[in-house]
């Protein structure tokens, strides 16, 4: 049985997250909400599938699978509670991938009341554990083109999705958490990770950084935090984000993950220019920048963590100011005002961006007398909400704890 039209939950403005979740409780009360929005025996088979043909590893499978959960413990139908809490989990590096393997199968079992049991989930992982040891996960190149990194395959999770989000059963923040993971669960980043580590690192950031510019905008968080997850999502996929996205949410976030999307005929500094016109892109490119730069220290800096990201970041920052020099002028115009570089060394560096010349191949830039590249470490203390890690509480769980 289909919700009535007057069910649609695709609010934006400030008050949206709450609307829909009086929306959703409203639905479940009636029945039009079902525990676990999707046929067990499609799910759990789709599952299974990709386990065998080694797309997926565990935990993987069971993001995707508790984003499927109408209703969980703690959250309740608050969707954004719920993301916080699988970004936290995920990233909370005094967990191991076992304890949170456990934590992801309680969230199901329970949220679903049931109708997914552990014994299920035992049941689709079982006899794939050597499968799962040979996984071979790509990394992407540079020219990657189209191609695709998917747990599941287009033709069988997109038409899905979309009939799912159509009737209500589940809303965009479920789907963007499902397409994060699926379509990054083959991919390892050139530094070995994996992929998935990065968006849900973003995110992160994007959830201590962002309150501090957008206060208490509900709308701004939440489309925020769904935007940070699929800002890669358009790249080295088959899906088109301006297509393949709109019948799956908000037309607002769809243009947020767009502007994200680097096209490549585009170039770099063009890309930053646009993303630092909206608060919420300007926000998660910052964060963006800040993860892929989190390892120079450690292996010494590339040609573009210690010339181009620098310089985006310190424009983007400015962006968030408000400041009209950055929002009225080039990248380039911006950089030779505030005396990061002269307008040919600016040039230099794009030059060198354009060849992907790596930083034994360029050495120092010429004539930097006078001038100052800002550091990407300034540029993040000074953005970051210094009061943002006080709030936080470790996450062990995704429901609330039991009466006592």
């Amino acid at each position: 049985m289909k919700p009535p039209k007057a069910l649609r939950h695709e609010f934006a403005g400030e008050d949206a997250p709450f609307q829909q979740k009086v929306v959703l409780a409203t639905a479940y009360d009636y029945g039009l909400l079902p525990d676990f929005a999707v046929r067990k025996k499609t799910w759990l088979g789709l599952g299974r599938a990709s386990l065998e043909a080694g797309n997926v590893d565990p935990l993987q499978f069971l993001m995707m699978t508790s984003a499927l959960v109408s209703r969980h413990e703690d959250s309740r139908f608050d969707r954004f509670r719920y993301l916080e809490a699988v970004i936290r989990l995920y990233n909370d590096s005094s967990l191991s991938e076992d304890e949170k393997i456990v934590v992801f199968t309680n969230d199901i079992v329970e949220g679903s009341r049931g109708k997914i049991s552990k014994e299920d989930l035992e049941q689709v992982f079982q006899g794939t554990e050597d499968l799962r040891e040979h996984r071979v996960e790509k990394i992407r190149p540079s020219d990657a083109g189209v191609k695709t990194y998917s747990a599941i395959p287009k033709k069988n999770l997109w038409p899905l999705m979309v009939g799912l989000y159509r009737q209500n059963y589940i809303t965009f923040e479920q789907v963007g958490l499902v397409l994060t993971v699926n379509l990054h669960s083959t991919e390892r980043r050139r530094s070995g990770e994996r992929y998935l580590d990065h968006p849900m690192a973003v995110a992160e950031g994007y959830l201590d950084i962002a309150p501090h510019y957008l206060g208490s905008d509900a709308w701004q968080m939440v489309s925020g935090i769904v935007s940070s997850l699929m800002h890669d999502t358009g790249e080295g996929s088959n899906y088109i984000p301006k297509d393949d996205y709109a019948p799956l949410m908000p037309e607002d976030v769809v243009g947020c993950i767009c502007r994200l999307h680097k096209k490549p005929e585009s170039s770099y500094f063009k890309y930053i220019q646009v993303t630092g016109r909206d608060i919420r892109t300007a926000l998660v490119k910052l964060c963006d920048l800040f993860h892929n730069c989190s390892d120079a220290k450690e292996k010494g800096p590339s040609f573009k963590q210690k010339y181009v990201y620098p310089i985006a970041a310190a424009y983007l920052q400015a962006c968030l100011s408000d400041s009209t020099l950055a929002r009225g002028q080039t990248v380039k115009g911006f950089s030779v005002a505030r005396g990061y570089c002269s307008a040919d060394q600016f040039d230099f560096i794009e030059r060198c961006l354009s060849e992907k010349k790596e930083l034994s191949e360029v050495g120092s830039l010429p004539d930097l007398q006078g001038h100052r590249i800002p550091s990407i470490e300034d540029i993040e203390e000074a953005v970051r909400n210094p009061h943002a890690h006080t709030r936080r509480d470790q996450v062990v769980t995704l429901h609330a704890p039991a009466n006592v």
